[in-house]
Formats: C-alpha cells, structure tokens, sequence
C-alpha cells in the first residue's frame, strides 16, 4: 500500500516501511492511480480506527440497544466519525487522525473550511457569520431598485433575507448583530 508523504513516497509491504523514495512525477488531478491510493490510504485508517475501537479505547455508536456499533463512514471522498461524546473519546479521535496525518504527509489545519457554503467550526463571532452580509448585500445589490415598485422590492427583499441565513440558521443562532445588520440591508434597499 502506498501513503504519499509530503514530497516522498514509502511503500507499506507486510507491515513494514520500504526506504522513501523522490518520485518524478505527481500524481494530478484527474489521474485514475489516485482514485486507487485514496482507497487504500483510507484503508490504512479504517484499520487504525478498528483497532481503537478493538482495544476499547474508542466508543462507536450503536443506531439502537441491539445494533451493530459503528465507529466510521467512508463515502467518495467524505469521512464521517461516530463516537461517544466525552472527553475520553475526544483524544483517542485525535490520536488516531494525527497518526493517519503523519503517516499520509496530510496536515492537520485549524481551519476546517466550509461545507455547503456554512463554516464547519465557527466561534460565534461576527466575522464567522460575515458571509451571510456579504450574500444578502450582493443578492440586493444585483437588483435596481428604483425600477421595481414597493411591492417588487418587498417581496424580493424577503426572498432573499430568508433563504440566505436559513441553513447556516439551522445549524445554530446567529448573532443578534448579524440579524440587525441584514434588517437595516433590507429598509436600506425598499
């Protein structure tokens, strides 16, 4: 099985690590060899999170009293997690995917990014929530209002204060100052 570290590859052959090697040439995007080390690269974590699980050190989630636990769900290119939420099972999470990272030459980041436009890991903060004032002022902005009549502009106005916020405010409350500066985008553009 092959992990691509940062500039060098090391092949994992009956347990053992082969002495890294510089390859020519990357893989890119698009190239049907990486769709096949994406799978065993996860492999590899699926085994390391098994055995965590085996070991008793992770706590996989059961659907139901006599279910089966499960601890991981690999989709495409997703990952998703389940373990009993305390603190035990917190670092044992952590331990196993600084171990995968070191292992694949992946980094950690602080910054987990966006999925489907809303920040995965958000801190309550204003600037955490900018991009909803940045959507609703460039949805109104697109439109002219002195060519839409007062009803035209309401109505568009609402359409568009009410479906931008709507999923981040699905996933938590949003921060009065936001909500207070999306109304005054909104009396600013009737």
């Amino acid at each position: 099985m092959s992990c691509v570290y940062s500039s060098s590859i090391s092949i994992l052959f009956n347990g053992g690590a082969t002495e890294s090697f510089l390859p020519s040439r990357g893989i890119r995007q698009g190239d049907p060899l990486s769709l096949y080390l994406f799978i065993f690269c996860m492999e590899v974590l699926g085994a390391m999170i098994a055995e965590k699980c085996c070991s008793k050190l992770w706590n996989p989630v059961k659907a139901s009293q006599g279910g089966l636990p499960f601890s991981h769900l690999f989709f495409t290119d997703d990952l998703v997690l389940f373990a009993r939420v305390d603190w035990k099972n917190c670092v044992d999470v952590r331990e196993v995917l600084d171990s995968f990272c070191e292992l694949s030459g992946q980094k950690s980041t602080p910054s987990l990014g966006k999925y489907l436009g809303f920040p995965i890991k958000h801190s309550g903060t204003l600037q955490d929530f900018g991009y909803i004032l940045e959507r609703v002022q460039g949805r109104l902005a697109g439109w002219k209002a002195n060519l839409l009549s007062f009803a035209g502009r309401l109505v568009l106005t609402q359409a568009v204060t009410s479906t931008i916020p709507n999923y981040a405010m699905q996933c938590g409350v949003l921060p009065a100052k936001i909500l207070s500066n999306v109304d005054r985008l909104s009396r600013n553009f009737i």
